[in-house]
């Protein structure tokens, strides 16, 4: 059914006979619009709608026309837009706005005008519907209202007094401002700001009201019982409902007032007290010390006249002093957070030196007026073994983050690195339960070979589990013996050869002055643990028959003579960028992943190094190898 078909009553043929076009373009344009356009009978029922409008409740025109209002919106809906549809009826022209939910993620809402259609004898027959989403225009109210209620909140639960003033006229303040003054706020809107002033200081205030810039400046308000009550006042232009205005918050200050008479009328009592205190204090103007109480004197060491006249700087460690004046400089300025922790250094230097104490205070600092100038008051508190506390405490944390890292990374690897020898046995014991008859001999031999290899593979994994839980508790014990060095090197590395499946040329080398009769002093469990390892390593991470050096020599160094023992690969290298955490427990190097490993072996052979006195040192190139030196103390057996 097409709309305002029967509303025209033109008498002119030729007019007549433009009304269709004309109908057919309005209706062209009214479904191309992106707002909600619809008509309606008396009876509620749907006449026309645009394609908007059915879009907006998932639906389409055809299905809409001739259904009643209730059927598109819903019961709900249709109970809060009936009084609505009944006013319309009656000739009114309609505004509203109301929440809709049509399975959207958040509330809409939308902005609904219904317009009666009125034939010339005033008869209704049938009302036009308008709609606009206004959800955002919705929003910005509502935060813009919640916005100005909070701020309304705020200024009237404020402990200091806010007035609100425009072109020097008072328009606004809040309740404390009120009882401050002890008046009413309709004794204060519309008063002139200034005659909140007494007469000669109201040329000093128009002054500072009238700078257009952010003021904080002293003053003396007249209270309504005649009384004079000192302030800090700080204004500064805002914007007020679209227009500038400016804003003066005022602090009452009376009572600081007081005490800084009272202070300057009792400065022999104060000082006394000062110089009785336990507590560091000391008064510095133009960052020259005047005066310290004996406290601070034992502080900061004997000194001359009492550290009078000492540069104030010079109490502070070097790295701090910058930080220490811009604290003072926003005192100066007003800031009221005026606790501080810094280094005190003693005796006062510009610089510190090797006898110079470091110790740990927790500052506080007052601008007061002495002799007619400002001055700073500082009261200081030895707060280091404080600082060592919580310097330990976070230690501790730091340490059980650590362990708990390390656990974690434990479980990973251990059930990582013990599945493959697992499933190697398992697999091998099946082939031998199930097809032993079938296997040939070489293949029961070689089940069983690798049966024995998955079990010396965890045995060695359980070897460097136990050896590194004995390092990282500290229970390894230093136990240094008469050792014949190149027999026991010979060992080692035949008892590396009986664990590796892979084969490589391993050869041991004697740099003059060693020579097959070198005996030393050495922990031969743990040297054990440091060559087998590093030989290890050397084979696992190098292809089948390369070379693998083992080199022993002697050094001279710094700590005396050395005896260094180098073990050299040409295998696959190790990333620069890994090698500092190389010795850190349980960390592969990236292009290890591979290659079975617990990640231990290494962390032990730096633990076992140490325990002897000595170190470990790597050098690597990626494609060309690896070089692991140890630097163990040489100890002859004549001289242990």
């Amino acid at each position: 059914m097409r709309l305002f078909q029967t509303l025209p009553n033109a008498s002119d043929s030729a007019a007549r006979r433009m009304l269709p076009v004309s109908l057919e373009q309005l209706h062209l344009l009214l479904d191309h619009l992106k707002g909600i356009v619809g008509y309606f009978d008396t009876e509620n029922r749907c006449i026309y709608a645009n394609h908007a409008y059915a879009n907006a409740y998932h639906t389409t025109v055809n299905l809409m026309v001739g259904k009643h209002i209730r059927e598109i919106i819903g019961d709900a809906g249709w109970a809060f837009v009936e009084p609505y549809a009944e006013r319309v009826l009656a000739g009114d022209a309609v505004r509203y706005v109301r929440e809709i939910d049509q399975n959207l993620p958040s509330a809409h809402w939308i902005e609904v005008h219904l317009v009666p259609n009125a034939l010339e004898d005033g008869r209704i027959i049938g009302n036009f519907v308008f709609i606009d989403d206004v959800t955002e225009q919705h929003r910005a109210q509502q935060a813009i209202g919640e916005s100005e209620e909070r701020t309304q909140r705020f200024i009237e639960a404020g402990t200091e007094g806010i007035v609100f003033y425009r072109n020097g006229t008072i328009f606004d303040c809040n309740d404390a401002f009120q009882n401050m003054l002890g008046k009413h706020r309709e004794e204060l809107i519309g008063m002139p700001a200034s005659h909140l002033f007494q007469k000669q200081d109201r040329p000093f205030a128009e002054k500072h009201m009238h700078l257009g810039r952010e003021t904080r400046y002293p003053a003396q308000l007249p209270h309504a019982d005649g009384s004079l009550i000192t302030v800090e006042i700080a204004g500064r232009s805002v914007q007020v409902n679209g227009q500038m205005a400016s804003v003066a918050v005022v602090r009452d200050t009376t009572q600081i007032a007081t005490m800084n008479e009272a202070l300057l009328r009792s400065q022999n009592r104060y000082r006394s007290l000062v110089d009785n205190s336990d507590q560091s204090a000391f008064f510095t103007q133009d960052r020259k010390i005047i005066y310290a109480n004996p406290a601070a004197q034992k502080l900061f060491g004997p000194h001359e006249d009492g550290l009078r006249g000492v540069e104030s700087l010079y109490l502070i460690h070097p790295e701090d002093r910058a930080y220490a004046l811009m604290r003072r400089k926003q005192l100066i300025a007003g800031d009221t957070n005026t606790e501080v922790q810094i280094r005190a250094i003693s005796p006062p230097a510009e610089h510190i030196n090797e006898d110079t104490r470091i110790t740990w205070v927790r500052l506080f600092g007052s601008i007061i007026e002495w002799e007619g100038r400002p001055g700073v008051l500082i009261f200081l508190t030895n707060i280091t073994a404080l600082r060592e506390s919580e310097d330990k405490m976070r230690k501790a944390l730091a340490q059980e983050k650590e362990l708990g890292d390390l656990k974690t990374r434990f479980v990973s690897m251990a059930s990582h690195e013990f599945r493959t020898p697992l499933a190697t046995i398992q697999t091998s014991s099946e082939l031998l339960q199930h097809y032993n008859e079938r296997l040939s001999p070489e293949e029961r031999t070689d089940a069983l070979s690798d049966i024995q290899r998955a079990v010396q593979r965890m045995q060695a994994m359980m070897d460097s589990f136990l050896a590194f839980g004995r390092m990282d508790a500290g229970s390894t014990v230093f136990a240094p013996r008469n050792i014949a060095l190149l027999p026991c090197l010979q060992g080692l590395l035949h008892e590396t050869r009986s664990a590796q499946y892979r084969r490589h040329a391993v050869t041991i080398y004697l740099e003059p002055p060693l020579h097959a009769q070198t005996h030393l002093m050495l922990d031969e469990i743990l040297l054990g643990q440091m060559v087998m390892n590093l030989i290890t390593n050397a084979c696992k991470y190098s292809a089948q028959g390369t070379q693998v050096s083992v080199i022993a020599a002697q050094q001279d160094s710094q700590q005396g003579k050395q005896l260094l023992i180098t073990v050299r690969d040409e295998g696959i290298g190790i990333p620069d960028n890994e090698l500092p955490r190389l010795f850190e427990s349980f960390y592969r190097a990236s292009n290890a992943n591979t290659i079975p490993g617990t990640g231990l072996g290494l962390a032990i052979v730096d633990r076992a190094a140490r325990a002897h006195g000595g170190s470990v040192q790597v050098r690597s190139q990626i494609g060309q190898g690896s070089q692991f030196t140890l630097a163990l103390p040489w100890i002859e057996p004549d001289t242990a």
